[in-house]
């Protein structure tokens, strides 16, 4: 089902909240069908110039005009569903017109003051669903928030990948930051606000400093408040630190400084999901996080770095006050010194670490591709929209166009129409092509169908045996490869088929699975590519996240959990090596054996 999907955020102009809603709008998008609209009564600046750049309408309202200019935009764009993003400017005036509101839990809120947290209470009953981006984030809410555990849903941040090409050249240069070429550095890519672990960090680094020179922590950021960035620098140049805790600004492209980097640091004493941990994974950079918000689901066992405790006991018992006497101010930190062995362990075994690096992308890509987590959204949402109540009849009336009926009525045949164009027409079509045509048409009329109604992209002289099960709009095939029969493709998330590919009868390609550790039985979602002249042997498997380099041989029942090399031959469960193969492959796989049979 798509959707007029308005988002609400308290300004779009920089930092990390502001990120994550750009990569949802810019998702989003993408579904075909859904028009979205942000709206903040904040400043503008260059997240908003990428989103209208990428056609997403952005509209900045007057914060001495929004009683009126809310209604106003409602009546304009008549939107289907609101995602509020730390912002409620507009509950009532969306509400006032049947439109249903999905909040997101962007952290654990820990620091509000008790007059946010009352205006959070009063917002509920507005609220049809709220979306936390981590499991502490949800129970915080729940807990001290009063949130119905019936309405929150925990979804993580995902990345969007093609975002963040990792073929692009840093523009930064150490020198120009006074950083050597063989100094080991710490990114922390966080807004200069002091609850991220300033004084922390500049605790740490007194006892790193006593041990080596060679360590330095670039923070990177936009400033929240300036008397305390002020104080901050103040503190660390009387400490004879700012030499090594360097802290040039804002910068646009996170690729610049990630790229100077050896290691993502984030001591922070709140996170919800950080998408700046996100951002480090997909740089395949090695982590140091305090265990808040997601931090305790992407490092398992020190497996993608060290995960260290909380500066204080438990986070469901810490108040704002108390917060802001830990962040705004330097003390003695009881993390100061397992935070100094972690930087120093890090500089000391860099190849160590920078393994860890690479098995922190791999797991990102594996569990929070951002398809995944656009389709939890959409069918959240979907949701929510099927469920939306009439209007509570203490909302304020407004002037609008069409009566209550008439929105009503026109609410009821866009579902119908969404229903019947993005929900039946693919399960339809998916069902033909898999009961009717892969079993009784012969290959021209199967193949035009599978083209033409689920959006297979084949290559010339290429065959689907009889038998297969297709589904998802994301599978491409190159030239003469032969899938043969009984297989299972799985194109929900991309699966790119190369040239001259032999897959073997009952072999299962997936692009999606689940987590079995997460309580949430999230899906985990990877791209599957295989590459030219590559033979997969009968009834193998190969999950998600998978790439199999060219030439590669997958031998029969072999179960495939990691890339496989080029021109290698692997078997087993889970496979491994078994030995090199020939890289003189001349052959082409045309088969198209007479009625489906064996005989050519």
């Amino acid at each position: 089902m798509t959707a007029r999907i308005l988002l609400e955020v308290p300004s779009f102009d920089k930092g990390g909240l502001q990120k994550v809603v750009l990569d949802i709008a810019l998702g989003l998008r993408r579904v075909d069908g859904n028009e979205l609209m942000v709206v903040t009564t904040g400043p503008l600046g260059s997240i908003a110039r990428e989103a209208q750049a990428a056609g997403v309408t952005v509209r900045q309202l007057p914060v001495d005009r929004v009683n009126e200019a809310y209604p106003a935009l409602i009546d304009e764009f008549k939107p289907s569903i609101a995602q509020a993003h730390f912002s409620d400017v507009g509950y009532p005036y969306l509400a006032a017109c049947g439109v249903p509101i999905v909040c997101f839990i962007h952290n654990v809120y820990i620091f509000l003051p008790d007059s946010a947290c009352a205006a959070f209470r009063a917002g509920d009953r507005y609220v049809s669903k709220y979306i936390a981006v981590s499991p502490k984030a949800a129970e915080y809410a729940q807990a001290k928030l009063g949130a119905a555990p019936e309405k929150v849903v925990v979804v993580p941040n995902g990345l969007d990948f093609a975002r963040y090409p990792l073929d692009r050249a840093s523009k930064l240069d150490r020198s120009s930051l006074g950083i050597g070429k063989d100094d080991y550095v710490f990114l922390n890519p966080a807004s200069y606000n002091l609850h991220k672990g300033h004084y922390l960090i500049a605790a740490a680094m007194k006892r790193v400093l006593a041990a080596r020179r060679d360590i330095r922590v670039l923070c990177v950021g936009n400033e929240i408040f300036a008397p305390h960035v002020e104080a901050l620098k103040g503190y660390l140049a009387s400490e004879g630190l700012d030499k090594h805790i360097l802290m040039p600004g804002y910068f646009e492209d996170i690729a610049d400084p990630m790229g100077i980097s050896d290691a993502f640091l984030l001591p922070s004493f709140i996170e919800g999901w950080s998408i700046a941990m996100n951002e480090a994974m997909h740089y395949a950079k090695p982590m140091i996080l305090t265990d808040t918000g997601g931090a305790g689901e992407v490092i398992e066992r020190n497996d993608t770095g060290i995960l260290l405790p909380t500066e204080y006991p438990d986070f469901l018992k810490l108040e704002s006050a108390e917060l802001d006497r830990l962040a705004y101010t330097p003390q003695s930190y009881r993390l100061a010194e397992p935070l100094a062995q972690a930087m120093l362990d890090f500089a000391a075994n860099r190849e160590q670490w920078s393994m860890a690096g690479l098995r922190g992308r791999a797991k990102l890509h594996q569990r929070h591709g951002f398809d995944t987590v656009l389709a939890r959204y959409q069918s959240i949402m979907d949701e929510v929209v099927a469920a939306a109540p009439a209007p509570p009849p203490e909302m304020p009336k407004l002037v609008t166009r069409k009566s209550s009926i008439a929105l009503r009525i026109d609410r009821k045949l866009r579902r119908i129409y969404r229903d019947a164009r993005y929900r039946y027409k693919p399960a339809l079509s998916f069902w033909l092509a898999n009961h009717l045509f892969m079993n009784w048409m012969p290959y021209r009329i199967r193949h035009a169908f599978l083209r033409r109604f689920c959006h297979v992209r084949m290559g010339t002289a290429s065959t689907i045996c009889s038998g297969c099960f297709v589904t998802g709009y994301k599978i491409q095939i190159g030239s003469n490869t032969v899938v043969n029969r009984f297989c299972y493709l799985d194109g929900r998330v991309t699966l790119k088929i190369g040239n001259n590919v032999n897959v073997s009868h009952y072999t299962l390609i997936q692009t999606l699975t689940h987590d079995p550790q997460n309580p949430d039985f999230v899906c985990v979602e990877g791209a599957v590519t295989i590459e030219d002249h590559v033979w997969i042997g009968a009834r193998a498997t190969i999950l998600p996240g998978v790439t199999i380099g060219e030439g590669a041989v997958v031998a029969a029942g072999a179960v495939v959990t990691r890339d496989v090399a080029p021109y290698t031959i692997v078997g087993g469960n889970p496979a491994r090596r078994i030995k090199e193969r020939t890289r003189d492959l001349r052959y082409k796989t045309q088969y198209f054996p007479l009625f489906d049979t064996d005989i050519q």
